[in-house]
């Protein structure tokens, strides 16, 4: 009776392994982000990994700061990426690259909770990610309606069913990105009666969950030998009580004795106009403020960080397609 049982047992796994291959045989491929910088820059290639959410690809140009001073930078960045898929996002790239610095933006950090996300943020996010402990880790830190639907990844196939008849174990692929992360947008906002938070001094605390991922963000790359410079994004729709979250993220900076580099805090030495430097849809830079902020950040690195000048560089000729 016991060895029928486990005949039976043994006969249901064996149906669901092979039921769940075939869905996954027939899964759309994936473009991964990672993969992405990979296809395009190689390997152990990448100097400034810059990392965080559209502040990121909105806001810091890659090809810039290589024109300007030969960085070979990237932005690895989506959309509302919380602290925490930032944080497993900086282990998986590490597997892959050996950056000698990494930005990391705190938009998400200060402007932002742990209970304001959604489902949607969290399947943008990781969906595309391969299978791994660092992807596995970051589903199961983030708020989703199922995290095993995300790790399976076949219940979201939205409208990509044309691609059904591509029988393919090639699940996820890079793209050459040759903006190297970065979005451009040249359309014009006007945002008139700006705050000026330059003087904001008042601290308010920020999200316990986002702290904590901050902390382990910046102490992975001190464990592993990388330096860190935390920023924030210059926008238009910062408020007095956000910058005073924003001057908690500077205690913490501090007392790990890094760099915060806050560009709302430091908007009239950069340039900023916001007659002519946003875009909109909630305080993005536009390629005129992008420019701006991009010379101001590369000049701060510039002059702490050492960098080799990488232009003359074949390897990484790449950086020189238009």
């Amino acid at each position: 009776m016991k060895e029928t049982f486990a005949k039976r047992i043994i006969s249901v796994l064996m149906t669901v392994a092979v039921v769940i291959a075939l869905f996954y045989l027939y899964l759309p491929p994936q473009i991964n982000i990672i993969e992405s910088m990979n296809e395009t820059v190689g390997k152990d290639r990448v100097d400034v990994l810059c990392v965080g959410s559209s502040h990121v690809f909105s806001g810091i140009n890659p090809k810039q700061m290589f024109d300007d001073k030969g960085i070979a930078a990237y932005d690895l960045a989506i959309g509302s990426q919380a602290p925490w898929q930032s944080y497993y996002y900086i282990r998986e790239a590490c597997r892959f690259q050996k950056p000698k610095l990494i930005v990391f933006d705190t938009y998400m950090v200060g402007a932002s909770n742990a209970d304001s996300y959604q489902d949607y943020q969290t399947v943008n996010n990781l969906l595309d990610c391969p299978l791994s402990l660092n992807k596995i880790s970051a589903v199961l830190a983030s708020k989703a309606d199922s995290k095993l639907n995300i790790l399976l990844r076949f219940p979201y196939i939205y409208d990509k069913y044309e691609n059904f008849y591509r029988l393919t174990t090639d699940k996820f692929y890079g793209i050459k990105d040759y903006n190297f992360g970065y979005s451009r947008n040249d359309i014009i906002e006007v945002y008139n009666d700006v705050e000026d938070v330059s003087e904001v001094s008042e601290v308010l605390p920020i999200d316990p969950k986002n702290e904590k991922y901050l902390r382990l963000i910046i102490e992975f790359c001190q464990k592993n030998g990388i330096d860190i410079v935390l920023t924030h994004t210059p926008w238009p729709c910062i408020t007095r009580e956000t910058q005073m979250r924003f001057n908690r993220v500077a205690e913490i900076a501090d007392e790990y004795h890094i760099q915060f580099l806050d560009g709302c805090k430091h908007s009239k030495e950069i340039g900023m106009d916001y007659t002519t430097d946003s875009c909109g849809d909630g305080g993005h830079l536009n390629y005129s403020g992008v420019t701006k902020y991009t010379s101001w950040l590369e000049e701060n690195l510039d002059s702490r960080y050492y960098f080799q000048d990488r232009r003359e560089d074949a390897e990484y000729e790449v950086y020189l397609q238009e």
